[in-house]
């Protein structure tokens, strides 16, 4: 089945459907891809996040007033 015959598919399905449930888990699926930044990034953004997160985890960090008055 190529994309678009699935596609066709589940809106279908989702027509049919009459559990309130399921439709409430699709649409928190599709609120939490949209609000989710992540998978925007480049694989380069996203290493150099992750990153910057161990370093501060590691205590590497400085206050934004010595970066800011070294430059």
């Amino acid at each position: 089945m190529n994309f678009q015959a699935s596609k066709i598919e589940l809106v279908q399905r989702i027509l049919k459907s009459e559990n309130e449930e399921l439709i409430q888990k699709l649409l928190q699926v599709f609120t939490i891809e949209k609000d989710d930044f992540w998978h925007a990034l480049s694989s380069s953004q996203q290493e150099d996040i992750l990153k910057g997160i161990e370093e501060s985890e590691q205590g590497k960090v400085k206050k934004w007033s010595e970066v800011r008055d070294s430059a």
